[in-house]
C-alpha cells in the first residue's frame, strides 16, 4: 500500500477513533449536566414562587401552588401554619419527608430513575411562615440515549463526512513533499543536471530539501573536478607516451651511427682500422648519449613531480644572478651583453629546484641562440619576468611546435651539437604544473620569453 493510502485510513481510523470518543463521553457525561439542569430549573421556580407568595396572603397560596405544579409538571409539597399540603403536577405519588435539599431513588414506580427535591421558607404577605418543597422525577440514563440517538445521525453525518474530506487533505498535503522528493531524486538517480528541489518554506522539510540541493551540488562539482581530473591525467599519459615514442626515435639515430662506427671499427674496414682516431669519435657519442639519457629522465621526472614538490618563498633577483653565473664563460666567449633590469623586487612561491631549472633553460635556450656580440635583456616588472634575446625571430610554424620534446627551430643544431630540444618542453611543464602563465613571442628583432609572476607586488 503506497503512502498516500496508509495515510489516510490512518488519519480516516483517527477521527473515527475522536468521534467514538465525543459520542460515549456524551452519554456517560450528559445524565450529569441533564441532573444540574433539572436542579437550576427547580431553584429558579422556587425563587419566582417565592416572590409571589410574599405578595399574597394564606388563602390564596392553594390556588397558585396547584396551578404552578400543574402548569410546570412539578410536585410542590407546603407546610403552611404547620398543616402540609401536596400539590401533583406529574403522574408520581412521593411521600412528604422532612429532609431539605435531598436526593432520594424512588422505587418500584415505572419510568422513574431519581427524584430531587428542593426546599424553601417564604412568608406570606399575610405573614404567614411557609416551608415549601418542590421535586421531579428524572430519567438521566434514557434522556442521554434519547438525546444521543436523536443527534446521532445528524453528528455521524457530519463526522464521517469531515473525517473523509480533512483526513484526505492532510494526507494530500502531507505526502506532497514526499512526492516530489521521490520525482526529484529520480531525476538525481539519473545524474540529470536540472534536478533540484523548489525550496518555498523554512521548516524542516524547506531545510531538508536545501541540504538535499546541497549535498547534490557538491556531488557535481565533485563529478565534475573527476571529469576534469580524468582528463588531466589523460593529457599526461597522453604526453608521456608521446614523449616517450620521440625519445625513443631522438636516440635511435645516434644509436645507429654508433652501432655502424663501432662495426666498421671492429671489421677494419677503409679508415676505420685506425681506432686511436675513432674511438675517441664513439666515446664522445656515448657521452652525448648519456646526456640525452640524463635530459630525458629529468625531464619525465619532472612530469610527475612539478604539482607535489614543496614551494618556497624565491627572491627572484638572487635566483637570477645564480643562473647568470652558470652561463658566465659561454656569455663571454660569444661577446654577449647580458642586461638585467629590475624595476622591482620580485618575489615568486615555487619550488626553488624547479624555477632554478626554468631559468637555466630559459638563459642556456638565450645565450645558445644568440649570434655572436648579440644582446640579451632581462627584466622584472610589476607582474612580469621576461628574458628578451636578439636573434631571428621564429616563424609561426615554428613557433606552433616550439614546446614539443626534442623539436629543433634550427636544423642545423641536433644533439651532436648540444642541444636536445628539451629546454622548453621542461619550462612549460613546470609553469603549467604551478599555474603560471607564460608566452614566448617575437619581439624587437629576436624572440622574448615572458612569465606571469602573481607573487610580485603591487
Amino acid at each position: 500500500m503506497k503512502l498516500f493510502h496508509r495515510t489516510f485510513l490512518f488519519m480516516l481510523a483517527l477521527f473515527s477513533i475522536v468521534v467514538l470518543v465525543v459520542h460515549i463521553s456524551i452519554y456517560l457525561f450528559l445524565p450529569k449536566l441533564y441532573q444540574e439542569n433539572i436542579r437550576s430549573d427547580l431553584d429558579r421556580q422556587l425563587e419566582e414562587l417565592s416572590a409571589v407568595i410574599g405578595s399574597i396572603d394564606q388563602n390564596a397560596c392553594d390556588n397558585l401552588l396547584r396551578n404552578y405544579a400543574k402548569r410546570n409538571q412539578i410536585n410542590i409539597i407546603a407546610r403552611i401554619d404547620g398543616e402540609q399540603k401536596t400539590f401533583q403536577g406529574t403522574a408520581v405519588q412521593i411521600i412528604p419527608i422532612d429532609v431539605v435539599d435531598s436526593e432520594f431513588q424512588l422505587e418500584n414506580v415505572k419510568d422513574v430513575e431519581s427524584f430531587i427535591l428542593r426546599s424553601r421558607d417564604v412568608m406570606s404577605a399575610d405573614s404567614i411562615p411557609i416551608h415549601l418543597q418542590i421535586g421531579t422525577s428524572t430519567q438521566p440514563g434514557r434522556e442521554a440515549i434519547r438525546t444521543t440517538l436523536a443527534l446521532l445521525p445528524l453528528t455521524s453525518s457530519i463526522a464521517i463526512l469531515f473525517s473523509v474530506l480533512f483526513s484526505w487533505l492532510y494526507s494530500k498535503w502531507l505526502t506532497r513533499p514526499i512526492q516530489n522528493m521521490l520525482q526529484v531524486t529520480e531525476g538525481m538517480k539519473n545524474l540529470d543536471p536540472d534536478a533540484y528541489f523548489q525550496v518555498d518554506s523554512q521548516d524542516e522539510i524547506g531545510t531538508l530539501f536545501l541540504h538535499l540541493n546541497q549535498v547534490y551540488g557538491q556531488l557535481w562539482q565533485t563529478i565534475d573536478t573527476l571529469e576534469k581530473e580524468k582528463e588531466h591525467i589523460f593529457e599526461i599519459e597522453k604526453s608521456k607516451v608521446d614523449f616517450l615514442r620521440s625519445a625513443s626515435h631522438e636516440l635511435k639515430t645516434p644509436l645507429a651511427g654508433l652501432r655502424i662506427l663501432l662495426e666498421n671499427m671492429h671489421l677494419g674496414v677503409g679508415r676505420y682500422k685506425d681506432y686511436s682516431a675513432y674511438l675517441p669519435e664513439a666515446i664522445n657519442t656515448v657521452d652525448q648519449l648519456n646526456g640525452m639519457v640524463k635530459e630525458i629522465l629529468n625531464a619525465s621526472r619532472i612530469q610527475g613531480e612539478a604539482e607535489r614538490a614543496a614551494k618556497d618563498d624565491l627572491c627572484i633577483s638572487e635566483e637570477l644572478s645564480a643562473a647568470i653565473k652558470e652561463y658566465e664563460i659561454l656569455a663571454r666567449s660569444k661577446h654577449l651583453h647580458i642586461e638585467v633590469k629590475m624595476d622591482v623586487e620580485p618575489h615568486l612561491f615555487m619550488n626553488r629546484q624547479h624555477f632554478q631549472r626554468v631559468l637555466s633553460n630559459l638563459i642556456g635556450n638565450a645565450i645558445h641562440y644568440t649570434d655572436a656580440e648579440g644582446a640579451i635583456r632581462i627584466e622584472g616588472r610589476t607582474g612580469e619576468l621576461s628574458v628578451w634575446n636578439s636573434c631571428v625571430p621564429l616563424t609561426d610554424e615554428q613557433l606552433v611546435r616550439i614546446f614539443e620534446p626534442f623539436y629543433r627551430p634550427d636544423f642545423s643544431r641536433s644533439a651532436y651539437s648540444g642541444g636536445t630540444g628539451l629546454g622548453l618542453y621542461i619550462i612549460r611543464e613546470i609553469l603549467d604544473a604551478n599555474g603560471l602563465a607564460y608566452s614566448f613571442r617575437p619581439q624587437d628583432q629576436g624572440m622574448c620569453f615572458s612569465i606571469s609572476l602573481p607573487g610580485i607586488p603591487n
